[in-house]
């Protein structure tokens, strides 16, 4: 009788490690998938910034690549002057986005149906640019600024295209979620 408890009791020892094997072997799984969580949380976030960015980059070719194709009144702009020209573009409240440069506020002709002088298309150039930059970015659109260098001597025109964003960082591993704003600079010489 003695030999049979031993052998119930034996068995009721190794089922108990059994239990405790499995209950250990899910924890350390648990782990692991908290771990690949958060691993694709951050992922997410990355991912987002970096669409984000290169929009933004992409956009500032764009107006380059337009700046490039209209030198009649980029480098007109900034020759003889000794000081750099600064147009800044925001946002407006209810779409659309306000130039600050007086005569490219002013050119309202649509150059994709008409012939425009070099005034009338960069501001037509610069307002369909950023209103497609804002319909992109949406509210996280900050400014765009763009900086022309008067040229020293014989040297180009050198340009400084800023796009300024917010981007949203979501909380993760439970931290809070905000904003932080992030910004571009592309160099262009019209």
């Amino acid at each position: 009788m003695n030999a049979a408890c031993r052998v119930g009791s034996t068995r009721r020892r190794q089922a108990g490690y059994a239990l405790l094997e499995a209950a250990v072997a899910l924890l350390v799984l648990g782990l692991g998938l908290l771990g690949v969580a958060k691993t694709q949380a951050l992922v997410l976030k990355s991912t987002y910034s970096s669409g984000q960015r290169s929009l933004v980059s992409l956009s500032a070719a764009s107006l380059a690549a337009a700046m490039e194709g209209n030198p009649a009144y980029w480098r007109g702009l900034a020759r003889g002057r000794t000081t750099a020209l600064t147009v800044s573009v925001t946002p407006a409240s209810g779409g659309g986005v306000t130039l600050s440069q007086n005569e490219l506020t002013a050119a309202n002709r649509d150059c994709s149906t008409a012939t425009c002088s070099s005034t009338e298309l960069a501001a037509y150039d610069l307002k369909a640019w950023a209103a497609n930059l804002q319909s992109q970015l949406g509210d996280a659109l900050i400014g765009v600024t763009l900086v022309l260098q008067p040229p020293d001597g014989a040297s180009a025109v050198n340009a400084a295209l800023t796009i300024q964003w917010r981007e949203n960082i979501p909380a993760i591993q439970g931290g809070t979620a905000g904003t932080s704003n992030q910004s571009l600079t592309h160099y262009v010489q019209p």
